[in-house]
């Protein structure tokens, strides 16, 4: 049995989340009790020392895992507020919609390389035809 390394986005999810739920508390919203983060997200990524422009992807990734609902849209001096729903896990990570859409670097460069070698040949194509020289067989 083998184990596939897990990607470096699903270790930040589980950082912003433990990092959130160490400072979430029982909250009463629309009638009902839940445990609910309050506070100012880009600073918490700056203070688990992760860079602000993982903060999109980060937060989309841990509510399409259900992990986190955002009940409050915060900004400015306004903290938002958030519903921590479940830690993140691996079966969570591997059944999230978004994860159809993932590729890797390896991928992306297979891709641009067998592009590339497309341009390539039509390039050689026309210069085989306007040349009349004869093709390798």
């Amino acid at each position: 049995m083998t184990h596939e390394a897990m990607p470096s986005l699903y270790q930040h999810c589980i950082t912003i989340y433990d990092a959130m739920k160490e400072t979430a508390v029982v909250t009463e919203f629309e009638d009902s009790e839940l445990l609910a983060y309050e506070g100012f997200l880009t600073k918490l990524f700056i203070r688990e020392h992760m860079s602000v422009p993982y903060y999109t992807s980060v937060m989309q990734e841990l509510q399409q895992m259900d992990c986190v609902r955002q009940l409050r849209r915060g900004g400015g001096s306004s903290p938002s507020l958030w519903a921590m729903i479940q830690r993140p896990t691996r079966a969570l990570w591997d059944t999230r919609s978004s994860r159809p859409l993932v590729r890797t670097q390896r991928q992306a460069n297979n891709d641009a390389a067998a592009q590339h070698m497309r341009d390539m040949q039509r390039q050689l194509d026309v210069l085989f035809e306007f040349t009349g020289a004869p093709r390798p067989s």
